[in-house]
């Protein structure tokens, strides 16, 4: 029997519900693209959006929860990937440095 939690550890499946899935699929995410993906919580969309794009979008992770921030940036760390900026903000204040495409 395969020990599941090996696989998880090692990036082969992440746990999603269906409405962030869709989120994610919405998106579209592009290679290069520039992508805001608000209260991002602990980056179970954030980790989506980096799988549909194959790691080549640059994402910026807005989280007012410093906690949900690590929680985000192991699960990337988890699955690879390395593309992610996170910006500790409550979304509503949040300010761009640049403009995005999504």
């Amino acid at each position: 029997m395969t020990d599941t939690s090996s696989l998880f550890d090692q990036g082969y499946f992440s746990i999603q519900d269906e409405s962030s899935q869709l989120i994610s699929c919405l998106v579209d995410p592009q290679p290069n693209e520039i992508i805001y993906d608000g209260c991002a919580g602990k980056g179970v969309k954030t980790t989506h959006i980096c799988e549909l794009s194959n790691g080549a979008s640059n994402i910026t992770a807005i989280e007012i929860n410093q906690r949900q921030i690590l929680k985000a940036k192991e699960n990337l760390t988890r699955l690879g990937y390395q593309n992610t900026t996170f910006v500790n903000d409550d979304f509503l204040n949040f300010q761009p440095k640049e403009k995005a495409d999504k």
